[in-house]
């Protein structure tokens, strides 16, 4: 039962970690260019590009009310990333392919998509009320929904490895 079971779901929920943290710490979740001056947006600073000059200046939250429920909502997505590595690594290296630690396991790595998800739509949210084309949302946002698709994978992996985990437990209870 190793094998694939034990590398799938952890390397998939690490891949959307690797996404997710990129996404939060770039400066591209909007991007626009105005006559040769270029503006980049992330969750902390922004960039302004003149003749091959930038400048990033990090910027006052409480000017974008949503600003730090979204910052928020991603931060803890990330954070939660610890906990459903530790705690599928110790289902299986600890414990042997523990059923409660893998369900641990299972249930963050949902909770984590689901944050990540709805810090990505809180953020849409604003652009939408604030009349933000949405055609300028750029790369990091977008990695940002790739780490929604890869936590959604791992979720899966982690689910089918449940469904195998209680089937090898009633096997053995006969």
């Amino acid at each position: 039962m190793k094998g694939f079971w034990f590398v799938a779901p952890i390397s998939t929920a690490l891949v959307a970690t690797v996404f997710s943290v990129i996404s939060v710490s770039t400066t591209y979740w909007i991007y626009q260019t105005l006559s040769g001056v270029s503006v980049s947006t992330g969750l902390w600073q922004s960039c302004v590009t003149i003749l091959d000059t930038t400048k990033c200046d990090s910027f006052d939250a409480d000017l974008l009310k949503p600003l730090p429920a979204v910052r928020g909502l991603v931060v803890l997505s990330i954070i939660l990333a610890v906990f459903a590595v530790a705690s599928a690594l110790m289902a299986y290296l600890v414990t042997k392919y523990d059923y409660v630690c893998t369900l641990v396991a299972t249930g963050v790595t949902a909770l984590q998509g689901i944050t990540l998800a709805c810090g990505l739509f809180t953020y849409l949210s604003f652009l939408n009320k604030n009349d933000v084309a949405l055609t300028n949302l750029s790369w990091s946002f977008a990695l940002g929904w790739v780490g929604v698709g890869f936590y959604a994978l791992a979720f899966i992996f982690f689910f089918i490895q449940i469904i195998q985990l209680r089937k090898h437990r009633s096997y053995e209870s006969q």
